[in-house]
């Protein structure tokens, strides 16, 4: 009896090993997808230039099969990376215990500067979540030699030529590479004497990387015009020569007003009632300076006064005259005393003192001349 007992027990027992180890086995049987590395660094990349390679690798660790689903690139900048075709996941690939992994070949290959991140997400039939792993690099100038001017164009403002120089405008030369810039000679051309630079203030420099060159210019022309001028800096940049235009305009000293010299004519028109006509010519032609004052006198005795008398000398007329053009006229009207003696007399010798303006003043002249009467 103890016997058939031991014998239950043991059956029992082995009943349920077997069934424990069927669990196991089935269990382990399920499929497992990894994606591995998590991330990778591609460091420092030239801009335009792509990276050495690099494999993810999905495999499938577990028991049984899994079909990739898709692969793809997703997160900030996933335009930066490249998946390429030497890669063995694709749509559709088998892993199990034949073929158990597959790699995503990856390249960083940057348009632009900066760090640039991005995932690398692969669906497979196990999940409609995607395994990720994150991709990232830094994408940096390629190392080259640059040089900027602060402007290509400089005009200065419109000055005299009998003032003083501009004040100075400053050309600031720039390395803007990460190479050193040579600066081999600055020259100049066009109307380079109406310019003031130091051109050896730069020639023969070496800038390093965003470092600066000042060169002050001023305009100080010497004739009147527009003018124009080049600089033409030579360096070790690929775009030398770098060029820069200078212009500015001069304007000539006011001209000095031309002095008038305002004539009366010998002969005289003879005189009509009281008119007496002085014909009066303007050397300048410019009429708006021919103007003054006139005043005519005569002596007593021209005036058919004795004694102390004829030896006075009278004022017979006065006038105000404006020439307006070379040739003109100036009309004095006179008294009527000295009118009545001219008719009786039919000639009288005449003082005429007339003004002059000037640019500087007022210029008088005295002339003598002999007034007739009409019809006589």
């Amino acid at each position: 009896m103890v016997t058939s007992r031991l014998r239950a027990a043991f059956a029992g027992t082995l009943a349920v090993l077997v069934l424990s180890t069927a669990g196991i086995s089935a269990a382990s049987a399920a499929p497992v997808a990894e994606l591995t590395p998590p991330s990778h660094d591609f460091g420092q990349q030239n801009v335009g230039t792509e990276s050495t390679r690099f494999d993810f690798t999905l495999a499938n660790t577990g028991d049984g099969q899994i079909t990739v689903s898709s692969v793809g690139k997703a997160g900030g900048n996933p335009g930066q990376f490249k998946i390429k075709p030497a890669s063995t996941c694709e749509t559709a690939v088998v892993l199990d215990a034949v073929s158990p992994d597959c790699r995503i070949r990856v390249t960083f290959d940057p348009g632009s500067l900066g760090t640039k991140t991005a995932s690398i997400e692969v669906v497979t039939d196990l999940s409609p979540t995607p395994l990720t792993v994150q991709v990232t690099g830094t994408s940096v100038a390629v190392p080259s030699v640059g040089i900027g001017v602060s402007s290509a164009a400089i005009p200065f403002e419109t000055i005299g030529v009998d003032e003083l120089p501009t004040v100075p405008r400053t050309l600031v030369i720039s390395s803007t590479g990460s190479l050193p810039l040579n600066i081999a000679d600055i020259t100049s051309s066009g109307d380079t004497s109406q310019f003031r630079a130091d051109l050896t203030a730069c020639a023969q420099r070496t800038l390093g990387q965003d470092q600066s060159c000042l060169l002050p210019i001023t305009f100080d022309p010497d004739s009147a015009g527009l003018k124009r001028a080049q600089l033409s800096i030579a360096s070790n940049a690929a775009s030398s020569p770098t060029v820069v235009s200078l212009a500015g305009t001069a304007t000539a000293p006011p001209k000095e007003p031309a002095a008038a010299e305002v004539r009366i004519a010998r002969v005289l028109p003879r005189v009509t009632g009281r008119a007496l006509r002085l014909p009066l010519t303007c050397s300048t032609g410019d009429t708006a300076r021919c103007s003054g004052n006139i005043t005519v006198r005569t002596t007593g005795a021209q005036l058919g006064k004795k004694g102390k008398a004829g030896k006075r000398r009278f004022v017979v007329g006065k006038a105000v005259y404006s020439q307006t053009a070379v040739r003109g006229t100036a009309t004095v009207k006179l008294k009527r005393f000295a009118a009545k003696a001219l008719r009786r007399r039919g000639g009288m010798k005449l003082s005429i003192a007339y003004s002059v303006k000037q640019p500087g003043g007022t210029t008088d002249r005295v002339v003598n001349r002999t007034a007739r009467m009409k019809g006589r």
